[in-house]
């Protein structure tokens, strides 16, 4: 079982790696689900798979998925009570979407605007305003 600075130390390993949707591979391209989902796995806390997160482009309409999956799966907190490890939720522009991991700076996520890649940033207003959720990992205590 992992702990809160092992989640943080694996997300880490995962910067700088280019933004692929459906990408599941450190280095090569992941997207924001596939990198809690990957680091989550790499450390033995969680047994998701790729159909139970996959986001369907562009056939079909964004859901909320990504929220319902956590709210079912995960123990949910009030998003300013968020630790280091963490899964954050974000709506992109208003459909809850978007996943990020917590750390001690802010947000590690596999952003698709901007640098396209995973980065590492503080949470402004910005993101605070698109907050959906915070959750906290299976085998994880407070």
């Amino acid at each position: 079982m992992g702990n809160r600075e092992e989640i943080v130390s694996e997300a880490r390993k995962w910067l700088g790696t280019p933004f692929r949707t459906k990408g599941r591979i450190r280095g090569r391209g992941v997207d924001c689900v596939g990198l809690p989902l990957c680091v989550m796995r790499d450390i033995g806390l969680a047994d998701w798979t790729n159909e139970e997160w996959a986001r369907v482009y562009p056939d079909q309409p964004m859901t909320d998925m990504v929220l319902e999956v956590c709210r079912a799966r995960l123990g949910e907190k009030d998003f300013k009570d968020r630790l280091p490890g963490d899964l954050l939720v974000f709506r992109v522009p208003t459909v809850a979407c978007h996943a990020a991991i917590a750390t001690d700076v802010g947000m590690i996520h596999a952003y698709a605007g901007g640098p396209a890649r995973v980065v590492e940033h503080r949470i402004d207003e910005k993101w605070e305003r698109r907050a959906a959720g915070a959750f906290t990992p299976p085998g994880i205590g407070e």
